[in-house]
């Protein structure tokens, strides 16, 4: 994995697959547009709206938020899908794809840095 500097947001991630043979395969991701599925959708950063909540019959409600003015410190507790480039390694052969990578860093992770619950850049 790798961060945009000061924060959690992946900025690149690869992986490395080893076949018996020792050949190895990669993936590599570029997000390119981050979705913080939290907000809005009842993971339970709205106190007014949670999965299971009971809002009444036939309620119907709306959220729009702009991804730069969303809280910091929140987009740390909720998973983010990111619209990504994809980029498959195999020997000398390249492939390229486009899709959809999910991912949340959520707590202490010491291996990434993040020794701290919350790390939030000023």
């Amino acid at each position: 994995m790798e961060f945009v500097s000061g924060g959690r947001e992946p900025s690149g991630a690869t992986l490395r697959f080893v076949k018996p043979s020792g050949e190895t395969i990669s993936v590599r991701c570029a997000p390119k547009v981050a979705n913080f599925i939290g907000f809005g959708t009842g993971y339970g950063l709205e106190q007014d709206w949670r999965h299971g909540m009971w809002q009444g019959d036939e309620k119907v409600q709306a959220l729009r938020n702009k991804v730069s003015e969303l809280d910091p410190t929140m987009k740390m507790f909720c998973p983010v899908d990111h619209y990504a480039n994809f980029t498959l390694v195999e020997g000398d052969a390249e492939s390229h794809g486009d899709g959809l990578f999910e991912f949340a860093v959520i707590g202490p992770h010491d291996q990434y840095g993040f020794a701290e619950y919350v790390d939030v850049a000023p």
